[in-house]
C-alpha cells in the first residue's frame, strides 16, 4: 500500500482569555496550551480511503521544500476510519512559542507509516495566535479595552464576546439602524432592523429578503417582505406579512396581518386579526376583528365582535358577542349568543337563537325573540319568544312558545301552540291549540287533526259533584258509519202537525238521515213527512209534546277521505303484520289492570316490550 494525502487541514488554536475588568492580562499567558488540532484525510493509490490504525511523524518547517525543522514529534497508534483521522500536535511534544515567532511561513510535514506525504501544509494565521503570550508586554495591549472580538476564559468554556455585538450577513444590503444596534441580528439579505432615528433593541431577523425587524424584541424568523413593526412582535415567515402591535405574531403564510395587541394569524393568505388578543388560525381572506374573536380557517369568514367564534366555512359572519358560527356557507348571527352549528344562508337574529343546520333558515325577526330554535330543515322560520321548529320545509312558528315539530308549510301562529305534518295552520288567535296533517284550528284550546285514531276516545273532566277530589271520565260513540246527530223538542199544534226545521246546510253535508220520535204523555204520535228540502212533518194527537232526533251519515268531502284513508276493517300490512294494537294499550299499564279483567298479552313482544318499560323505569 501506498497511503497518499488527499486533504489535511489545520482546524483550530485556543485564543488568549480575558480578565474580570475586560482587560488581557500576564495571568491568562500561562493558560494557552502549546497544542493545535489537525485532522486529515488519507487514500491509497486507488483513491480508496483507509481504515487502518497507523504510526505518523509530524514535522514544522520554515519553508516549503527543504529548509530547517523547527519541531517534530511521533504520535503511535492513530485511528484513521473511512480515510479520516484527527490528532492533537504538541500532545507529546509541546510546541515552543518561538516556531511562530520568526515572522515568516510555517509549514507542516506529515510522515505515515515511514512514508513522506508531498505536499507540505501551510499553517495559516490561527497558528499564530502563540504571539498572544507576549500582550503583557505590548503598551497597547495593558491600556486596550474589551471590544467585540469573540474570546473565552478557561478552557472548554461558552465562547461570547467582550460586549453586546450587531451581528448582519455582510455585502447583501442590510442595514441596522439606532444606537442599539450592536443588539441587533439580522442575517438576511436586503433586511432592515431597527428604524432611523431610534433606538429599539433585540431586533432580529433569521433569514429571507426585505424583511423589517424594527420594535424592541422584534422577530422575523425568514420569508419575504415581512414586517415586525412593534416590541415583542414575531413573525414566523412567509410572504409579505405584518406584525403591527405589541405581542402580535403571524406563523407565516401569504399577506396576513395582526393588527391589534395578541393578535395571532397562524398562516394563511389575506388574513386579519384585528382585535384585542383575536385569532386567525389560517384559509383565505378572513377577519377576527372583535376582542379575543376567533376564526379557524375557511374562506372570507368574518367576526366584529367580542368572543365570537367562527371555525371554518365560507362567507359566514358575525355581528354580535358571544356568538358562533362552526362552519357552511354565507350564515349570520346578529344575536347576542348565538349560534348556527352549519348548514347555507342560516340567520339568527334572535338573543340566545339558535340554528343546528339546513338551507335560509331564520331564527328570530330581532335581538327580543329570545331563544327561538330552528333544528333544520329548508326555508324554516321562527319569529317569536322561545319558538322552535324541528325541521322540514317551509314552516314558520311565530306565536309565543310555538312549535312546529316538522313536516312542510306548517304554520303555528298563536301562543303556545303547536302544529305539524302537512300545511297545518293554527291561527294566532288560538291559544293553546294544536293543529296535524292538514287541519287549521277555529278556537283556543283546540285539537285539530284531519283523522284520530285511538282505542277509545275519552272525555275528562273535573267531577260536577266533587271537583276537587274526583275527575269525570265520558266515553264517546262508536259506529261503523261517520254520524251527525240533530234533537229537539216540539208540541204538535191543533191541526194535529207540526213542521221541524234542520239546518239550512242540512241537506248538503248529510245522507240517509233517521228520524226518532218520542211523546211525552202519549204514544200517538209519528212523522207525517220525511226529511226534504231541510225539513220534516211530525202528526199526532194535537198538544202532545214530542222530543225528536235525526241521525244522519255526512257526505261531506271530509269525511268521504276518512273512511278512504281509514276503512272500517283493513288487513294488516308491513311491520303492523303481526304486531297487536291491543297490546300496545297495555304496555306500561299491564300490572295495574291484569286483575280487573281478563286482559291476556296476545304476542311475546308485547309481553317482552312491557318488562323493558319496567326495567327502564327503575333505571
Amino acid at each position: 500500500m501506498n497511503p497518499k494525502k488527499y486533504l489535511a487541514t489545520l482546524c483550530l488554536i485556543i485564543a488568549a482569555g480575558l480578565s474580570a475588568e475586560g482587560r488581557f492580562t500576564a495571568d491568562y499567558n500561562r493558560l494557552v496550551p502549546k497544542m493545535l488540532n489537525y485532522q486529515g484525510y488519507l487514500t491509497d493509490t486507488l483513491q480508496i480511503p483507509i481504515d487502518d490504525t497507523l504510526d505518523m511523524i509530524f514535522r514544522i518547517y520554515d519553508a516549503s521544500t527543504g529548509g530547517n525543522e523547527l519541531w517534530n514529534e511521533t504520535q503511535t497508534g492513530v485511528i484513521i476510519e473511512r480515510g479520516v483521522f484527527s490528532v492533537i500536535l504538541g500532545s507529546v511534544n509541546a510546541i515552543p512559542d518561538s516556531v511562530f515567532t520568526g515572522g515568516t511561513d510555517r509549514w507542516l510535514e506529515l510522515v505515515v507509516d515511514g512514508d513522506t506525504l508531498s505536499p507540505r501544509t501551510r499553517i495559516v494565521s490561527v497558528g499564530y495566535a502563540y504571539t498572544a503570550t507576549y500582550s503583557d508586554t505590548a503598551e497597547y495591549a495593558r491600556n486596550a479595552s474589551a471590544d467585540n472580538d469573540w474570546v473565552r476564559g478557561t478552557p472548554d468554556s461558552v465562547l461570547f464576546t467582550a460586549n453586546y455585538l450587531g451581528i448582519a450577513r455582510g455585502g447583501a444590503g442590510n442595514v441596522l439602524y439606532g444606537d442599539s444596534a450592536h443588539t441587533h441580528v439580522n442575517l438576511g439579505v436586503a433586511c432592515t432592523t431597527g428604524v432611523s432615528g431610534q433606538n429599539y433593541c433585540y431586533a432580529t431577523i433569521g433569514g429571507g429578503y426585505r424583511n423589517v425587524a424594527s420594535g424592541y424584541y422584534s422577530t422575523v424568523d425568514g420569508g419575504v417582505w415581512n414586517t415586525a413593526r412593534d416590541s415583542f412582535t414575531t413573525i414566523g415567515g412567509g410572504y409579505s406579512n405584518t406584525a403591527n402591535n405589541s405581542y402580535t405574531t403571524v406563523s407565516g403564510g401569504f399577506r396576513n396581518i395582526a393588527d391589534s395587541s395578541n393578535a395571532t394569524v397562524g398562516g394563511g393568505y389575506f388574513n386579519t386579526a384585528s382585535g384585542f388578543s383575536a385569532t386567525v388560525g389560517g384559509g383565505y381572506g378572513n377577519t377576527a376583528g372583535g376582542n379575543y374573536a376567533t376564526v379557524s380557517g375557511g374562506v372570507n369568514n368574518t367576526t366584529m365582535d367580542t368572543l365570537a367564534t367562527i371555525a371554518g366555512g365560507v362567507n359566514n359572519k358575525i355581528r354580535a358577542n358571544f356568538a358562533t358560527i362552526g362552519g357552511g356557507k354565507s350564515n349570520f348571527v346578529y344575536g347576542i349568543y348565538g349560534i348556527v352549528a352549519g348548514g347555507y344562508i342560516d340567520t339568527i337574529k334572535a338573543s340566545y337563537g339558535g340554528i343546528l343546520s339546513g338551507y335560509n333558515n331564520l331564527a328570530g325577526d330581532s335581538l327580543i325573540d329570545t331563544a327561538a330554535v330552528v333544528v333544520g330543515g329548508w326555508n324554516n322560520s321562527v319569529t317569536a319568544k322561545y319558538t322552535f321548529v324541528g325541521g322540514g320545509k317551509n314552516n314558520t312558528a311565530s306565536g309565543h312558545s310555538a312549535t312546529v315539530a316538522g313536516g312542510e308549510a306548517d304554520t303555528s301562529a298563536a301562543p303556545y301552540s303547536f302544529a305539524t305534518n302537512y300545511h297545518t295552520f293554527v291561527d294566532s288567535s288560538d291559544t293553546n291549540s294544536a293543529a296535524f296533517t292538514t287541519s287549521h284550528t277555529t278556537a283556543s284550546n283546540q285539537v285539530r287533526a284531519a283523522a284520530f285514531s285511538t282505542g277509545t276516545l275519552v272525555f275528562t273532566m273535573d267531577h260536577p259533584s266533587d271537583p276537587m277530589n274526583k275527575i269525570l271520565n265520558q266515553y264517546a260513540v262508536g259506529s261503523d258509519e261517520v254520524i251527525l246527530f240533530y234533537r229537539g223538542v216540539v208540541t204538535i199544534g191543533s191541526d194535529g202537525k207540526t213542521v221541524v226545521n234542520l239546518p239550512d246546510y242540512f241537506d248538503k253535508i248529510n245522507k240517509n238521515p233517521m228520524i226518532q220520535l218520542t211523546g211525552v204523555g202519549s204514544s200517538d204520535i209519528y212523522v207525517a213527512e220525511d226529511v226534504a228540502g231541510n225539513r220534516f212533518v211530525i202528526g199526532g194527537k194535537p198538544g202532545t209534546k214530542v222530543y225528536w232526533t235525526v241521525t244522519a251519515e255526512r257526505k261531506d268531502v271530509h269525511a268521504r277521505i276518512a273512511k278512504i284513508l281509514t276503512p272500517v276493517e283493513q288487513p294488516k300490512t308491513d311491520h303492523l303484520i303481526g304486531h297487536s294494537l291491543d297490546d300496545d294499550a297495555m304496555i306500561g299499564i299491564y300490572d295495574r289492570i291484569k286483575t280487573q279483567g281478563d286482559f291476556q298479552w296476545r304476542t311475546e313482544e308485547g309481553r317482552r316490550v312491557h318488562n323493558e318499560s319496567k326495567i327502564s323505569e327503575r333505571k
